[in-house]
């Protein structure tokens, strides 16, 4: 069940991604500026509709196939694989390879092992190393154009046969992870987080990797945290503050099959407030590296911490939405430099909602 609603999620935003694109390109969306669409990377997330061109083509290139592969955390075997593919930093096709198909049976021809058993089989479950590997086993199979590849694309594009290809490696509970912040600002800390996990934090693996590791993100990623996220929110929203949410689509989709996770993720979030991108600047990350060395971890020690208490973050009521509407997502015209309580919020909002269920504010 929870595989099936993460397809027809990832199904919704990314078809989404596509058709917004073209519409900019194509000049049918008239407030490209003032409109949020969803990426393809990564998968389902979100930027201003007319900076992802430029963006992507800056961040990944001009013809690129990345593949995003979820790991699951306990037995360790690859759960699933999105394909998607960037062309002039315009999206334009996505395929997922599940854990079923046959495809997840491929041996690398140097190691004999399947596929889907890469990471379990790693005597380092380094990511880098096991996403090497499995590009080894995607890439022979991309560029023989083997049956399994061509009947997943609908032989639609022979022409991206030669194109640049990474492998995106993290675990299954990140990404789920990753989806739960209402933050745009917090979203991206965590990416930086999962990537500078063993560099920043000591952790004995990272969190997420790309295999080769694109030069532009790589060079980012190696500055401090709050100097990454202005940087790649600036290249998403030009710094202004987005709150994620859920479509009626996706929200209905919870509430049917996973209630008690609905009740904590949407109004248990929006009752406790979403961080300011001034919070998630200055706050202060725990530190893994010497709380790590002890026997007893102290759970409190592991929470972040910010500067001002959850009362003084962005709560429904100084939107003035109703919790439908906010969770439709929200655009606004504030950053990182804007004090707690120092704007009304109400005359800040640019715009709610995503690619042609924008509603315009301003």
């Amino acid at each position: 069940m929870a595989s099936q609603i993460t397809y027809d999620t990832l199904k919704y935003r990314l078809n989404s991604s596509i058709q917004v694109a073209k519409d900019v390109i194509s000049g049918k969306i008239k407030n490209p500026d003032k409109t949020l669409g969803f990426t393809l990377f990564p998968p389902g997330g979100f930027m201003r509709s007319d900076l992802q061109q430029g963006s992507m083509k800056l961040l990944y290139g001009e013809s690129i196939d990345v593949s995003y592969v979820a790991v699951r955390d306990d037995s360790l075997e690859i759960q699933l694989i999105l394909n998607g593919h960037l062309e002039d930093g315009i999206p334009v096709d996505w395929f997922v390879i599940s854990e079923t198909e046959d495809i997840m049976q491929r041996r690398h021809l140097k190691t004999g092992i399947k596929l889907k058993d890469i990471v379990k089989k790693s005597k380092k479950k380094d990511f880098i190393s096991c996403g090497t590997a499995i590009r080894d086993i995607l890439l022979d199979i991309r560029n023989e154009r083997s049956p399994q590849w061509a009947n997943i694309r609908n032989e639609r594009s022979p022409q991206w046969a030669n194109s640049a290809y990474q492998i995106g490696i993290g675990w299954g509970s990140f990404g789920a992870y990753l989806g739960t912040y209402l933050s745009f600002y917090e979203q991206m800390g965590i990416t930086y987080d999962l990537i500078a996990s063993k560099r920043v934090y000591g952790l004995p693996y990272l969190g997420f990797a790309y295999v080769p590791m694109p030069p532009i993100i790589n060079m980012i990623a190696f500055l401090e945290r709050n100097m990454y996220l202005k940087r790649m929110v600036g290249l998403s929203t030009e710094l202004r503050m987005a709150i994620n949410g859920l479509s009626e689509f996706e929200r209905d989709l919870l509430k049917e099959n996973f209630p008690e996770e609905y009740e904590m993720l949407v109004p248990g979030q929006w009752e406790k407030g979403v961080p300011y991108p001034i919070h998630t600047l200055e706050c202060t990350m725990p530190d893994l590296k010497r709380i790590l060395k002890k026997k007893n971890i102290d759970e409190g020690k592991l929470e972040i911490k910010y500067r001002d208490p959850p009362e003084k973050f962005i709560h429904l009521e100084d939107l003035g939405l109703t919790l439908e509407e906010a969770m439709e997502c929200v655009f606004l015209d504030i950053n990182h430099e804007t004090q707690p309580g120092s704007v009304d919020l109400k005359e800040k909002i640019i715009s709610t909602g995503i690619g042609y269920n924008t509603k315009f504010f301003k």
